[in-house]
């Protein structure tokens, strides 16, 4: 693989995932397995956090619902698609 693609790969949690599965059942070294183990964990936690914060200054509860007024076909637990006499 080019250098540039191995660098680029380094970048990726995936990287870390397959070179802890072979640290640990191919060379059987568990302190390489377990130090990339911590680096998928704090790749993880870091996107958990990026992911939870508040975006724009607003909070996603900040948000107005919309409520829907029910009509009176809705009200009634039916819809009705056709009028008496105008089956096709």
């Amino acid at each position: 693989m080019p250098g540039f693609l191995q660098k680029f790969a380094k970048t990726l949690p995936l990287f870390y995932v397959n070179e802890g599965l072979r640290a640990a059942m191919v060379f059987e070294d568990n302190m390489a397995a377990l130090r990339d183990a911590a680096i998928i964990g704090v790749f993880a936690a870091v996107v958990f956090i990026l992911a939870s914060s508040p975006r724009n200054g607003k909070r996603t509860s900040d948000r107005k619902v919309v409520k829907r007024i029910p009509t009176p076909r809705m009200r009634a637990g039916r819809f009705e698609t056709c009028r008496q006499g105008s089956h096709v």
